[in-house]
Formats: structure tokens, C-alpha cells, sequence
């Protein structure tokens, strides 16, 4: 499977802006806000954000089904950081960019590319 590196951004810029203190979401309501994405992108990238340690989520595995449903508690606190640093269109379109051009498509290769890129981002706003 491919990781959708869009879908991780907006899942997580969704979060941000849609989850409450002491609130938690369903995955499913990301299935049906994020519509430009299918249901597959969005239950791996959970997944993948969970293995980074960038969300506290919960997943319920059922039979022979990896995901068969997701709650969805908080943002940590090194999703944040993540976040931060991929937050700025510019910033992500040179991310982007980059990656395609090593061909190399992590997530950590993206938070780290992310991390050099929006350092030169402000330091230019200056």
C-alpha cells in the first residue's frame, strides 16, 4: 500500500481543527469530511500516524479485518511538531517536491525534509 502523504496532512489539519479537549472522534467521521479521499488512504494513514506516535487513537481489529474501527482521542504532542512544520502551503509543495525528486516517501524522510524546509521558510519571512 501507498502512503498518501496529502491524506496525512489533512487528516491531521482536520484534527486539529475539529477535535475538543476530553472529545474523541470516530474514523468515520473522517470518511465522510474528507471526501477527496478513499477509505483505505484514510484507515492506513491513521494507522501509519499511530505508528509514528503523532495520534492517540484506538483501533479495533475484528476477524481477518486490520481496521475495523478507529477512536480517535488526541494529537501528541510530536504530531504538533509535525504538523508545525508541514502547516504552510509553500512548505508543503517544496516537501512535496523534494520527495518526488529522491523518490523517497517515509514519513519520517517527510518530517525531516519538512523540518530543514520550514526552518528556511521563516528564516526568509525575516
Amino acid at each position: 500500500m501507498k502512503l498518501n502523504h496529502d491524506c496525512i496532512r489533512d487528516i491531521l489539519l482536520y484534527l486539529e481543527n475539529n477535535l475538543k479537549l476530553d472529545e474523541r472522534l470516530s474514523h468515520k467521521q473522517l470518511l465522510n469530511d474528507l471526501k477527496n479521499y478513499s477509505q483505505e488512504d484514510i484507515e492506513y494513514s491513521l494507522l501509519k500516524l499511530d505508528e509514528a506516535d503523532f495520534l492517540n487513537i484506538h483501533i479495533v481489529s475484528a476477524d481477518n479485518i486490520t481496521f475495523y474501527a478507529c477512536v480517535i482521542y488526541d494529537i501528541t504532542l510530536q504530531g504538533h511538531n509535525f504538523l508545525d512544520s508541514i502547516r504552510p502551503q509553500p512548505v508543503w509543495d517544496k516537501v512535496k517536491a523534494k520527495l518526488n525528486s529522491a523518490g523517497v516517501f517515509s514519513l519520517n524522510s517527510v518530517y525531516q525534509i519538512s523540518k530543514i524546509l520550514i526552518a528556511e521558510y521563516i528564516k526568509n519571512s525575516f
